[in-house]
């Protein structure tokens, strides 16, 4: 959590929609109250002031934090993506097929965390898939898990074609990123800004959902009804990885930057 996060939520007009608010409208939820406790009225938030104030650069990881803080530090801000060691993910068992087998159905993985299901948008995006899954049960495969250790979960995703991330977002960000390293196809937060960021033009591997359980749904169905797609979005989203988040990369980019701050 971060006060600059909280309070361009809370504004209704840095984002369109985000975890604090949907269109014009703050989203009421008892984690956001104390959330705006904390970060906007509390001591949390007036360290973070004291830091963002003092500091000097910051880097902002995701669209999302980058326009939060551009308002009041676009002289002292920089966007570096999320690393992933895209070396060490292991492949989905499809990856680099370039046909789907017409007869199997499209493998659907939801990691469920009790706590934070409806804060994330889980919960919507799990009942428009029991909706697909009940209509076309030969087509749709479900394969959630909820509260588990950490390597079951890797190990039940790798089975998987296609993940469900997060609802309320403009970008993928660090579970939906190591999905896509591993070439699973990402459902969650792809809007155009997350693109135009880095500079991204020729491939659009995330397929973006509006936070309701109607675009849900056709998204989903969408993606069933062509699932001959799937191989070509699995190999953009291993190529977007290598492109925007390899580690290697990003490690420089903070030296880059530190390096002509301190100048």
């Amino acid at each position: 959590m971060d006060r600059y996060w909280v309070k361009a939520g809370l504004d209704c007009q840095t984002f369109r929609y985000s975890d604090f608010n949907l269109g014009s409208q703050v989203r009421q939820r008892a984690d956001n109250d104390i959330w705006i406790a904390e970060w906007l009225h509390g001591e949390k938030g007036r360290l973070n002031t004291y830091i963002a104030q003092d500091c000097d650069g910051i880097v902002a990881g995701l669209y999302e934090y980058d326009a939060s803080y551009r308002k009041e530090f676009a002289d002292k801000l920089r966007f570096i993506p999320f690393p992933i060691d895209v070396r060490r993910a292991p492949l989905i068992a499809d990856f680099g097929k370039t046909d789907f087998p017409p007869e199997r159905p499209v493998r659907f993985f939801v990691g469920v965390q009790r706590d934070r299901s409806s804060y994330k948008g889980t919960d919507v995006m799990l009942r428009a898939l029991r909706r697909l899954e009940a209509e076309r049960p030969d087509e749709v495969q479900v394969v959630k898990v909820e509260n588990v250790p950490f390597e079951e979960y890797k190990k039940a995703m790798l089975s998987c074609d296609v993940l469900l991330d997060q609802l309320y977002s403009y970008t993928p960000a660090m579970n939906a990123l190591q999905a896509m390293a591993q070439g699973l196809v990402v459902v969650s937060g792809g809007e155009p800004e997350s693109y135009e960021i880095l500079g991204c033009t020729d491939i659009h591997p995330i397929v973006n959902v509006l936070p309701n359980e109607a675009d849900v749904y056709e998204q989903l169905r969408a993606l069933v009804d062509h699932k001959a797609r799937l191989p070509q979005l699995s190999h953009e989203s291993r190529l977007y990885i290598e492109r925007y988040h390899d580690h290697l990369k990003v490690a420089q980019a903070y030296l880059d930057f530190w390096q002509s701050v301190g100048k």
